[in-house]
């Protein structure tokens, strides 16, 4: 999200640099935060900069490492804009709820596209991020502290039909219970449920999983498969269509967005809607 237009102050950009870290935002011409350079490259991955891994500084930083970091994320920006779009585009005037949510892009974006209610739910110390955006751009996206709970296969408080639509980027892969955080999704969202996630090219019903306790060590049986989880294409699509989610709009993949490592095309941006 480029904020540059909204002009902020040099406070503001010292609380973006801190709190606006993870997902792509442009807070000045000189100054840009996001995860996808070293999606690319590996925490610390050549890095010869002084602000870190998730902030660039075109004044304290390489101009080889700006504009690297500066396209990687760019091309992140690209992929969640064309999402927003696609998303707001079917959903006209509904609300958003994005499990995951981080910094608030998605939730802010939604409501930036004319969507209304929108909220987004992670660990609780993300509400600060969530109140410096919306006092930037003037949206009133809502903040929930509350996670998903792959024990309880729920985030606590979220009730059935809540949402028009619910969207989860990269969040089912670190899960044991893929099945049940779908069957969460789908009768959280009256409208349509949206997954960036990745697939096995198959039309068998497989479920797969790397080596556990990856993100969360110690965690016990089954709990600690938490890396890479994933469906075959069959499975995910029996999942949906099972749950009335019976039309599938998948946002094609396009030169702008992000490329190289895990980007490529076993990750697919599917929006699944219910017909009527």
């Amino acid at each position: 999200m480029d904020l540059r237009p909204y002009r902020l102050s040099a406070e503001q950009v010292r609380d973006g640099s801190l709190y606006l870290r993870y997902q792509p935002f442009v807070l000045s011409d000189d100054v840009q935060t996001g995860v996808a350079w070293s999606w690319l490259h590996g925490e610390d991955g050549g890095r010869t900069g002084t602000t870190g891994d998730w902030v660039c500084d075109r004044r304290a930083d390489t101009p080889a490492r700006w504009a690297a970091f500066a396209d990687a994320n760019a091309r992140l920006r690209a992929m969640y804009d064309d999402w927003l779009d696609a998303i707001a585009a079917h959903s006209p005037g509904g609300s958003l709820l994005d499990v995951g949510s981080n910094d608030g892009y998605f939730p802010v974006g939604a409501e930036l596209r004319g969507m209304r209610g929108c909220a987004g739910y992670d660990n609780p110390g993300f509400g600060t991020a969530f109140r410096l955006l919306n006092g930037v751009v003037g949206t009133r996206a809502r903040f929930v502290g509350g996670m998903y709970d792959p024990v309880t296969h729920q985030i606590p408080g979220c009730r059935a039909g809540s949402y028009d639509v619910v969207s989860s980027s990269l969040v089912m892969c670190h899960l044991p219970d893929p099945l049940h955080f779908l069957a969460f999704l789908g009768r959280t969202a009256r409208r349509g449920v949206f997954l960036y996630t990745g697939m096995a090219d198959s039309d068998d019903y497989t479920v797969h999983y790397k080596e556990p306790n990856r993100f969360t060590p110690g965690v016990p049986f089954p709990h600690g498969f938490d890396n890479d989880t994933g469906l075959s294409r069959g499975l995910l699509y029996r999942s949906m269509e099972w749950m009335g989610f019976t039309e599938v709009v998948e946002v094609p993949r396009r030169a702008t967005w992000l490329r190289g490592g895990v980007f490529e095309d076993n990750l697919k941006a599917l929006l699944f809607l219910r017909q009527g």
